[in-house]
């Protein structure tokens, strides 16, 4: 598996930023087949950054009605990735979501 094909996005929610202020850690959305040390590796391949650790957590597929509820349609379990870094580090700020003024 190529390593731009293991990180699919960033998760830049209001819970997921507040989560990584102090502590250096993002979330992103990975592939479902990819492994902690895959993982490490497209993170240091895409941002030059070493991760300490990695957790990931896999969210389980559900059904959902659609519009008048004469059917249901599934929705695929995503796997996420929550990335700690060293306090020394630098986040690109795209990645980081915030801006300094």
């Amino acid at each position: 598996m190529k390593t731009w094909e293991i990180i699919k996005k960033p998760i830049v929610t209001e819970k997921a930023l507040a989560k990584g202020g102090n502590t250096h850690r993002f979330t992103f959305e990975v592939d479902r087949n990819s492994a902690k040390t895959q993982i490490k590796e497209a993170i240091f391949a895409q941002f030059g950054i070493r991760p300490k650790r990695v957790n990931t957590s896999v969210r389980k597929g559900r059904s959902k009605r659609t519009r008048g509820g004469r059917a249901e349609r599934m929705i695929a379990p995503k796997k996420y990735a929550v990335v700690f870094f060293s306090a020394d580090q630098k986040i690109p700020e795209t990645l980081s979501g915030r801006t300094e003024k």
